[in-house]
């Protein structure tokens, strides 16, 4: 069977355009640590983070009844943590899952001031 170069090129073309249409849109987030300024902050992407050949970056959160912290290092070895008794900080804390985006600010004293999570299809899976 003869196939035309045009039929070949368009066929791999198309081909293409159906797997990176079908994968949809991925997004990943190392660790990033704003240490200081008005609002200092840390997120990233657990599953990322992970999955990462970078040895010694991590971010988490962890709850117990009544308390609760978030932490995080970046690939430089910049490490920030905040704690929480806030009920409403330690439901989001409860929520993560290894697909889910953290960002947690924290306050002077090291108590957290705002924990966000994001999870979505966007993130890989730890």
């Amino acid at each position: 069977m003869k196939v035309s170069v045009k039929r070949l090129a368009t066929a791999l073309a198309l081909g293409a355009i159906a797997t990176s249409a079908s994968a949809g849109l991925h997004s990943s987030q190392g660790v990033y640590i704003q240490p200081s300024g008005i609002k200092p902050y840390a997120t990233g992407d657990i599953g990322f983070v992970y999955n990462s050949w970078f040895s010694n970056d991590y971010i988490g959160c962890e709850a117990n009844a009544t308390s609760g912290d978030c932490y995080a290092t970046d690939v430089s070895g910049l490490y920030k943590t905040c704690t929480t008794t806030d009920p409403a900080m330690l439901t989001v804390i409860r929520s993560l899952k290894g697909d889910s985006n953290i960002f947690f600010s924290w306050n002077p004293d090291g108590t957290c001031r705002d924990i966000r999570v994001q999870t979505d299809s966007l993130r890989a899976p730890k």
